[in-house]
């Protein structure tokens, strides 16, 4: 049965709000990049693809997507509306604010029709510094409300957002509203190898942002209601055409166990008659007159097995020494 991130990559399988967690230690930006490379049109299906820049102006955002997406992908520029930077935003690209941006979206979102639209945020890490929780909550309630033809993917980074005093956490209010929550981790938090075979990877000097793979907990609400939960592991190939290859912790991990028992040189042992004085070794003769001296127990074996002697042991037994005592007789007085 394919796993449900293989078919989220492959866009088989549908989901309406997705949320994106990682951190500094495992970036999310080739998952990311992967799962717009998958909301693009196909002969069969038209989809748009809505990019709202956030994080990064629109000239960063355009490199972290394949160049085929950016062709036919709308950019939102809201990074300037906030940003410190002097540079001044791309007329060509429209703008938007906080306030504006449903408004905006709203203008460029085509109606309910045959065509489906993703909405792309490269990063909701601002929007939760800047903002309360509650008032993110309502903006994605605004987002959903655009029809059930938008879909969001939403990254955020889990280590910025600051925790708020609230009885829930910020991770925890997303996993509610979201359909599909993932949390990008590091392989060597779970003891498997993605950087390549052998012990290529030790010698990277800080293990984070593995360029060809992570391990991704999952959690994805399907339509009947059913939740699936899944720990599993992507690697990209190196082939850009190729697919993702997802798989369980356990398949990779018999993968690796395997790929380096195939490596792995087998240890010479150390000859204990090295570097000594004197001769350990045997002739074939001196090996030949070892094997023809008989021994006295096969030499007794041998007695018996040819004469049957009857056995004259006996087998001498004394009974118990029981205490006849009267052991209350210390008793009286």
């Amino acid at each position: 049965m394919p796993l449900i991130l293989a078919k989220l990559l492959t866009n088989k399988e549908p989901s309406p709000i997705i949320v994106v967690e990682d951190s500094i230690k495992q970036t999310s930006q080739q998952l990311t990049r992967k799962l717009a490379a998958s909301r693009r049109s196909t002969p069969s299906q038209s989809h748009q693809l809505v990019v709202c820049c956030v994080e990064n102006p629109p000239a960063v955002a355009r490199q972290l997507l394949e160049n085929s997406v950016n062709a036919s992908a709308v950019f939102v520029d809201v990074f300037s509306s906030w940003s410190y930077t002097p540079s001044r935003p791309d007329p060509a690209v429209p703008s938007a604010t906080t306030s504006t941006l449903i408004e905006g979206l709203e203008r460029i979102v085509p109606p309910a029709t045959d065509a489906k639209t993703t909405v792309l945020f490269d990063s909701i890490t601002p929007f939760l510094l800047h903002h309360p929780i509650g008032v993110f909550a309502r903006l994605l309630k605004r987002l959903a409300a655009l029809g059930d033809h938008v879909s969001l993917i939403l990254p955020f980074h889990g280590d910025v957002v600051p925790s708020e005093h609230t009885e829930t956490s910020v991770d925890a209010i997303l996993a509610h509203l979201a359909t599909t929550y993932m949390t990008v981790r590091h392989g060597k938090d779970f003891g498997v190898m993605l950087d390549g075979t052998g012990d290529r990877d030790v010698f990277n000097a800080v293990d984070a942002n593995s360029t060809v793979g992570a391990v991704v907990e999952f959690m994805h609400k399907k339509k009947s209601g059913k939740i699936v939960r899944e720990l599993v592991a992507y690697k990209i190939p190196s082939d850009d055409k190729a697919p993702w290859i997802v798989s369980t912790l356990n398949e990779l991990r018999g993968l690796d166990a395997l790929r380096v028992e195939e490596t792995k040189q087998p240890d010479e042992e150390p000859d204990p008659a090295a570097n000594l004085s004197f001769n350990l070794r045997l002739t074939d003769a001196q090996k030949n007159a070892r094997a023809e001296v008989v021994l006295p127990y096969m030499h007794v074996q041998t007695a018996s097995d040819t004469t049957q002697q009857p056995s004259t042991a006996s087998i001498y037994y004394d009974d118990d020494d029981y205490d006849e005592e009267d052991p209350d007789a210390d008793l009286d007085i």
